[in-house]
Parts: C-alpha cells; sequence; structure tokens
C-alpha cells in the first residue's frame, strides 16, 4: 500500500492499495507520476498516474529485493538491487536490459543522484556508509 499524508493536516488516505511490496518511490513530474520498484524475486517497477489514478507495469525485471529509484539528466532510470547488492541503469523507456552500473555493495538502500555533478550516491544499509559514483554520460 502507499499512502498520501498531507502535511498541513497530517490526515493520510490509501493512495494505490494494488501494489505488492512497493519500496522505492520517485515522483516523475515529467509525466505527473509516481515509479516504484518492489521487494521480492522478479520484482517490477511501476508508474502510477496522479492524474487519473492509473497503475501500469514499465517492467518486470530479473532483479530482486529493488529498494531505491533515481534519475539522472538524461532520463535514465537508477535502481538498487539488495538481492544482487549492486546498482543498475534502465533507459527511460525501460525497453532494454539494465545495465550494472556498481556491484560489491552490503545492502544498497535508497539512493539518490547529486543532478549537478551526475554522481550516484549509494547507502549501504548494512555496512553503514555511503559510496559515490560517477554516473556522467
Amino acid at each position: 500500500m502507499i499512502f498520501q499524508i498531507s502535511i498541513k493536516t497530517g490526515e493520510y488516505s490509501t493512495l494505490v492499495d494494488s501494489i505488492k511490496s512497493p519500496n522505492g518511490l520517485l515522483y516523475d513530474s515529467r509525466t505527473n507520476s509516481i515509479l516504484i520498484c518492489n521487494w521480492g524475486a522478479n520484482a517490477k517497477i511501476q508508474s502510477f498516474k496522479l492524474s487519473d489514478s492509473t497503475l501500469c507495469e514499465l517492467v518486470t525485471t530479473e532483479l530482486s529485493n529493488l529498494d531505491g529509484l533515481a534519475r539522472d539528466n538524461a532520463g535514465n532510470i537508477y535502481v538498487s538491487s539488495w538481492g544482487s547488492n549492486s546498482v543498475y541503469r534502465f533507459d527511460p523507456s525501460f525497453k532494454n536490459p539494465p545495465v550494472l552500473i556498481s556491484e560489491g555493495h552490503d545492502g544498497p538502500a535508497d539512493i539518490f543522484i547529486i543532478k549537478d555533478k551526475q554522481i550516484l550516491c549509494i547507502p549501504n544499509f548494512i555496512s553503514n556508509n555511503i559510496q559515490f559514483v560517477d554516473v556522467e554520460n
């Protein structure tokens, strides 16, 4: 389930209740939607359109236990996988197989890209540190 919370009132409501094991979220201002990655085997990446509450599957991966999502300046989507302790890049259309960007992590969690430097920040949950990877295209 994904909840919508009012910052003004603190009230919340269910935004999406049909997703199994949602984990990482990324707002897509281009399409006014939320990208969602899922925990589990053959994890999905989905899109929830805020304008009409449509949920669509962008890709079913061969990856497991997806945790975080980030976007670079070219529109590529990065996802962290606990299953392989790695980070992968998808093209904006999700038509091509993911590209391995970084591996050997220790519970790669919710990732972030420093936009002006194109640096991917990868927090390692288990080892309690952060690694930085240059992803400039």
